[in-house]
């Protein structure tokens, strides 16, 4: 089918009431390939977090948001907001949003919001990706009951699997009363990690069980993937170079394949972007490299001698000075505590010896040899 015969307009349902799967990535940056894919598209919060709002740099305060629409308070085009990619258009979410599903219980139609508000859309586009919230409420079976299509990011663990039994069950309930023509546009692995055994097990267990859902894209663990929301860009817009950035191309082009356009060529697309990044880089390397270069001054070895020499002793007559005041005070703190009058002093007294002056050494000697046997002796007398 060639690209004029190909539908007007596609919604899809990034969906999964799981939380931490990519589901909010992979909205963001399947919406901006397929904008820089020339297609127009438009990109619907519906999350109370606002993380797909924020994620492309716009604020989630704004006046219109997508819970303003659901209410009937302002019309679909009130409440579309620009991006940094010509073709990609936004409807902001904040935590207003949870207000909605509260208001729209005893509204007439409320599954129906959503598309009701869709009908309004001007013809020009060609893809709506709804962002849905981690839950399976009424805001979630709004999109799905306006969507032509579902979209389920899933991570490679075993608690995904167990999360994608429940979506599969509404995903039916929708299709039986509200929306027969709703379809599964695909299984998408996310956080993919070929290092890992249970993801490979995981992966072997999707395509057994859903042959024709899984997508052969897998998106994989990046980091520029977790760094370029903080910076209010998509990925293609953040490093284009990235692991995680041709992967989602690889998405865009898989999903416009699926649905009968013609497959993209990013070559001009990648060299522009790469260009472009570059240019953006260079003030900030400059500004670091400015602030890290330290000016270097030559020194001779002279020169380094002599201020050794003016400086090194004058630190060490410090440090001895200090000492030495520290040793005085410690002896006046001794001499004061241990100072006492000659009065307060006793003679002690010594056991002396006196010798004659004729008698030798020799016979001292012998005598305390004579005494000390006999000392020995007593003993043995008392036994007696």
């Amino acid at each position: 089918m060639s690209e004029s015969e190909a539908p007007r307009l596609k919604k899809i349902s990034v969906a999964n009431q799981k939380g931490g799967v990519g589901k909010t990535t992979s909205s963001v940056n399947l919406a901006a390939c397929l904008a820089a894919a020339n297609y127009k598209t438009l990109l619907v919060d519906l999350d109370p977090q606002g993380n797909a709002t924020s994620g492309l740099g716009i604020d989630r305060y704004v006046s219109n948001t997508i819970y303003d629409v659901l209410i009937g308070k302002v019309e679909l085009d009130e409440a579309i907001q620009d991006s940094y990619l010509p073709n990609l258009k936004v409807i902001p979410a904040n935590q207003n949003l949870i207000g909605a599903e509260v208001e729209l219980i005893n509204a007439i139609s409320r599954e129906k919001k959503l598309k009701t508000a869709l009908k309004k859309l001007t013809d020009d586009y060609r893809f709506v990706i709804f962002d849905c919230p981690p839950s399976l409420g009424l805001l979630t079976i709004n999109a799905f009951t306006a969507s032509d299509s579902l979209l389920i990011p899933l991570q490679c663990e075993y608690y995904a699997l167990e999360g994608l039994g429940q979506l599969l069950n509404t995903y039916q309930i929708v299709k039986e009363d509200l929306n027969e023509d709703l379809q599964i546009e695909g299984i998408l692995l996310t956080m993919y990690d070929a290092r890992n055994k249970l993801t490979h097990e995981v992966e072997k267990e999707m395509h057994q069980h859903f042959p024709k859902d899984v997508l052969e894209t897998k998106v994989p663990r990046n980091i520029k993937l977790s760094e370029a929301p903080s910076f209010g860009r998509p990925v293609v817009l953040y490093d284009i170079d990235s692991k995680g950035c041709h992967a989602y191309l690889d998405l865009a082009s898989e999903i416009l394949v699926r649905n009968h356009y013609p497959k993209p060529d990013w070559k001009e697309f990648i060299s522009t972007q790469r260009e472009a990044q570059r240019e953006q880089a260079k003030p900030a390397q400059e500004e670091n490299v400015s602030e890290a270069a330290a000016p270097t001054v030559q020194v001779s070895a002279e020169e380094i001698f002599v201020m050794s020499s003016e400086v090194v002793p004058e630190v060490s007559v410090e440090i001895e000075e200090v000492r030495i005041d520290e040793v005085k005070s410690e002896d006046a703190v001794l001499s004061e505590e241990l100072s006492f009058s000659d009065e307060e002093m006793e003679p002690v007294q010594t056991p002396e010896v006196l010798i004659d002056e004729p008698t030798k050494v020799e016979e001292v000697a012998e005598t305390a040899v004579v005494t000390d046997s006999v000392q020995h002796e007593q003993p043995q007398n008392l036994n007696v």
